[in-house]
């Protein structure tokens, strides 16, 4: 597993996070995995390399061209509903997306969603009484930051906002708003991150962006916390609405789902994720692709 960090991931590295589950989720099935990452990284579930093998079957990269390896490979594109479209990973038989919203704008037709470890979550069907924002600060209202402080101004419920970023003005505002029912809480990483999320009454995600498969998504389903989101991106093949959560049209429908939240079954959210967005799940549909790479030289097999 190529990814280009320190072991562990922190804040907002989602794409590295989403690579040490697939690692863990690999272990688990049997397979012998390295991961090519920083000397500096600690605590990895498997040995860290500073130089590409050669004598394994695949490397799996994130986002990477990785033709200069002399050995099958493929990379996964974490994002990409903003790239340009003569970007050289879009229709290049080595790259995979991660939703079927990317794989359309792209014309590549191999995806695999964002998955987590559901070892690293906490689930629990008991919700305390506040509303979470996580997401990367520095996005801002692209990912409905606003809108959602102002909602929960509007409608008087608590909201904590985790989310860590550089830009200051953005920060200095959310701290404008804070008051006795919302609070900032900057970033949060480990078991302070899975116990948030898993007493969360829901997570609001009212992203503006053509978003790729926002990890949250599963991290929130997989701790049994519902989402509220937007129709934008790749939302709505992540979310059953009405069953996982609520997909809102526009800024008029959030209230009533914010209402009607505890008409959402906790095991539901859960059962899903782990169906969809657990790391075994994921692995297994890779290690199909992979195959189709070392026999193939193409994701998409024959």
């Amino acid at each position: 597993m190529h990814c280009n960090y320190t072991y562990p991931a922190r804040d907002s590295q989602g794409s590295e996070r989403v690579a040490e589950a697939l690692v863990k989720g690999f272990v688990k099935l049997g397979h012998e995995v390295v991961m090519h990452s920083s000397p500096d990284s600690v605590g990895a579930p498997v040995p860290i390399v500073t130089e590409i093998p050669q004598d394994f079957d695949i490397i799996h990269g994130q986002g990477e061209d990785l033709s200069y390896v002399g050995i099958s490979w493929v990379s996964t594109v974490h994002g990409g509903g903003s790239d340009p479209v003569d970007s050289p990973w879009k229709r290049n038989p080595h790259f995979i997306c991660v939703s079927d919203f990317i794989c359309k704008l792209s014309g590549n037709k191999q995806y695999v969603h964002s998955c987590v470890d559901p070892d690293d979550f906490i689930y629990s069907d008991k919700k305390d009484d506040y509303f979470l924002f996580l997401s990367g600060l520095d996005w801002g209202e692209g990912k409905g930051l606003f809108t959602t402080i102002s909602l929960a101004k509007k409608m008087g419920f608590k909201l904590k906002i985790a989310a860590a970023g550089k830009n200051q003005q953005i920060l200095d505002e959310v701290k404008r708003h804070c008051n006795s029912k919302i609070e900032y809480l900057g970033a949060v990483n480990g078991i302070e991150k899975a116990q948030l999320i898993s007493r969360a009454k829901a997570v609001i995600l009212y992203t503006r962006l053509a978003d790729a498969c926002p990890l949250v998504i599963a991290e929130s389903l997989i701790s049994g916390t519902p989402i509220i989101g937007s129709v934008n991106g790749s939302l709505p093949e992540l979310i059953v609405d009405g069953q996982t959560g609520f997909l809102c049209k526009n800024e008029s429908e959030l209230p009533k789902a914010i209402a009607n939240i505890l008409k959402i079954n906790p095991e539901d959210c859960r059962n899903y994720a782990m169906n969809n967005f657990s790391n075994i799940v994921a692995c297994e549909k890779y290690l199909k692709l992979y195959q189709n790479m070392i026999l193939y030289g193409d994701v998409n097999g024959s």
